[in-house]
């Protein structure tokens, strides 16, 4: 007795729906979920989120460097304010000095030269407020013929400029007299014409009294 056993499906023929999923599977591409729910294929970066990119990016780079430029002139400003103190005080302390020591003083007519006698020398003390064409405008102290000394930082970048020197010193009549010295400082003259937006200024008006006044 022999048992035949037959199968409904032909040698070599797939089935057709296990083809139609193996070739899905070969050919899968990239896919998004919409909104909508839907899926579509998506290859690459469409034009405007490229332009959108690009617009946040531009935005972010200007907002960043008005915020270091900003950051730079606030610092450069503190600098030359911190400077200009520093010069205002070294001028009246050494001021101070030779008038409490002195004789006497006399002022030019235009107020930039101070005379100072002294009784410990027959040769009197000399401040001068000196204007440049270029350079910075400074004050200087001379003690003896050729001994000049700059008392205000000159360098054009990192010292001050005297705003003015007219009348720059005045003085009272007498042995015990009374000087007033009145000015401004600002930045150098090598900064100024680039940099307008960081000029500043610091004003002194001081009275300094002789021995005895």
């Amino acid at each position: 007795m022999k048992i035949l056993f037959s199968s409904s499906k032909k040698p070599g023929i797939l089935n057709p729906r296990m083809k139609a999923e193996e070739n899905e599977t070969l050919e899968m591409k990239p896919r998004v979920l919409t909104l909508g729910g839907s899926l579509i294929n998506k290859k690459g970066f469409t034009l405007l989120e490229v332009l959108v990119t690009t617009a946040i990016i531009g935005v972010l780079f200007v907002v960043s460097s008005s915020i270091f430029i900003n950051t730079i002139r606030s610092a450069n400003k503190a600098n030359i304010t911190n400077e200009a103190k520093e010069n205002s005080s070294l001028l009246i302390e050494s001021l101070q000095r030779d008038v409490r020591n002195s004789t006497g003083a006399s002022v030019n007519p235009g107020g930039d030269t101070l005379t100072i006698s002294t009784a410990a020398s027959v040769v009197p003390i000399i401040w001068r407020c000196n204007i440049e064409a270029t350079a910075n405008n400074y004050v200087s102290r001379q003690a003896a013929v050729g001994t000049e000394l700059t008392i205000t930082n000159r360098d054009p970048v990192n010292g001050v400029s005297v705003v003015d020197c007219s009348n720059f010193f005045t003085v009272t009549a007498g042995a015990n007299y009374l000087l007033t010295i009145d000015f401004g400082f600002t930045q150098g003259k090598g900064v100024t014409g680039g940099s307008q937006d960081i000029q500043t200024l610091v004003s002194h008006k001081v009275s300094i009294s002789a021995r005895g006044h």
